[in-house]
């Protein structure tokens, strides 16, 4: 039973010994085979890579307690004041709302996700 390299990414390989494909069900005749059909590479999410052909995904990473700690010192939502020019700032009036000081015009970065 010859078969092609090309036949290991084929939608028509069987993957059993006893038979390479349900077309040809003992090989291609030659180097080619005109029923190839190729595969469709299968979908990975963002936030990841190929390593040595195995997908490896990007690990979310938690903030580290000081970087929790230094949000508490500054984060207007814990002081109330502004943390460029620390004037009294007040609560953003939805939830989806970005925190800004009237004074100096500071806004709050966006959150990545």
């Amino acid at each position: 039973m010859p078969k092609t390299p090309d036949c290991d990414h084929c939608h028509f390989y069987a993957r059993s010994p006893y038979m390479v494909c349900g077309v040809n069900p003992s090989g291609p005749e030659g180097d080619e085979c005109p029923d190839y059909e190729a595969l469709e590479p299968p979908r990975k999410p963002l936030g990841g890579g190929y390593y040595a052909g195995d997908w490896i995904p990007q690990i979310k990473t938690q903030p580290t307690d000081e970087q929790r700690l230094a949000l508490l010192d500054w984060h207007p939502i814990f002081t109330g004041r502004c943390p460029h020019c620390e004037m009294p700032i007040s609560q953003p009036t939805s939830p989806n709302t970005q925190w800004e000081c009237a004074e100096c015009w500071w806004r709050e970065e966006p959150i990545q996700q």
